[in-house]
């Protein structure tokens, strides 16, 4: 999709309705999600429903553990 909105704007508008930021180009809506796997350098590969491959960089990888209340 395509918007004149900033992604950090997007991110604030969108967080309390299941998405989050997974990397500096990237917003997963986290409802939409079908399987998790850890990848190279802390990154996680995500698997969306519709089989798209998306990775949570190591930066926002904490984010998303804590939305699955996943323990370092």
């Amino acid at each position: 999709y395509e918007t004149t909105l900033r992604l950090y704007e997007i991110e604030e508008q969108f967080m309390e309705c299941g998405f989050f930021r997974a990397n500096k180009s990237t917003i997963i809506n986290f409802q939409k999600i079908r399987s998790l796997r850890p990848d190279f350098d802390g990154r996680i590969e995500v698997t969306m429903e519709n089989e798209k491959k998306l990775y949570v960089s190591r930066q926002y990888a904490p984010i998303l553990k804590q939305k699955l209340g996943v323990r370092k």
